[in-house]
């Protein structure tokens, strides 16, 4: 198969090449690194997921109480961390994505903290291009180009044409990823016709869903009886008998990470 990169791929990929590196982030801000950056902080816990897939798990000190893992300190949630426990850490770095919001990195840098921001990609090619960055930040830049470039090679566009898909959560109110979300991307890629054209996350109304008629419903879900909602509104009156309902563990689902060429290749079976 034609491997192809992205210019944003390709650049990150020439990057490894010089060193220290210098990499704007996705507020614009240039920072100066040295890898392997060897006291790391991460609120997002996709990105804490990406780096422990890189093997850079020990140079963690702290992450989001989101995050499973043991032994970095847990430095509470997304949009409401804890910087005094942070600052106590003297991390060199802080890792954040989207939706932290900018009065909390901007405290943080006040504080004299290094913050250094991702967007929350629109596409696996974007999931691609924050796992090339970490690559760089934490050292393990070859680890990184061989897990992306399988990456992007199993998930490629199929080109069977596989019928409608409704991603997003079963319980009212519906939230759906809609268009330029990598949930949408991932779904198209294998096949599937999204029934949300909007952009971004939405919330589509059951009158929306019912008239889309899906064949297959994606949500997040740890265990069978997540299924409940599916035998209530809207989705009582659609033939439940000829919908496919595939559950994902919602850290697997809902995380921009590697992982997702899994829920590609379940997808690609149905």
């Amino acid at each position: 198969m034609k491997k192809t990169y992205g210019k944003s791929l390709a650049f990150l990929l020439l990057t490894f090449l010089v060193l220290p590196l210098t990499l704007r982030d996705s507020l614009g801000r240039i920072h100066s690194i040295n890898p392997p950056v060897k006291r790391l902080a991460s609120l997002s816990p996709a990105l804490t997921d990406s780096l422990i897939e890189l093997g850079a798990r020990d140079l963690l000190v702290g992450v989001s109480s989101f995050s499973h893992l043991e032994g970095p300190r847990k430095l509470g949630g997304i949009i409401n961390p804890n910087i005094e426990m942070l600052i106590s850490l003297r991390p060199n770095l802080v890792l954040v994505m989207q939706p932290t919001p900018i009065k909390i990195i901007t405290e943080m840098e006040r504080l004299g903290l290094e913050v250094f921001s991702f967007k929350e990609p629109r596409s696996l090619e974007e999931v691609g291009e924050t796992v090339l960055t970490l690559g760089l930040i934490s050292g393990r830049g070859k680890t990184a180009r061989e897990k992306v470039r399988r990456f992007l090679e199993r998930v490629r566009f199929q080109d069977k044409k596989r019928g409608k898909i409704f991603v997003g959560f079963p319980a009212p109110p519906h939230w759906s990823a809609c268009r330029e979300t990598f949930l949408d991307d991932l779904v198209r890629r294998a096949g599937w016709e999204n029934i949300c054209r909007a952009r971004g996350w939405k919330i589509l109304s059951g009158e929306e869903i019912f008239r889309a008629r899906p064949r297959v419903i994606l949500a997040p879900g740890r265990r069978d009886s997540d299924k409940f909602w599916v035998h209530k509104f809207p989705w009582k009156a659609l033939p439940m008998e000829r919908i496919r309902v595939i559950m994902v563990e919602p850290n697997l689902l809902l995380r921009p990470t590697l992982r997702l060429a899994e829920v590609y290749e379940r997808l690609v079976e149905e």
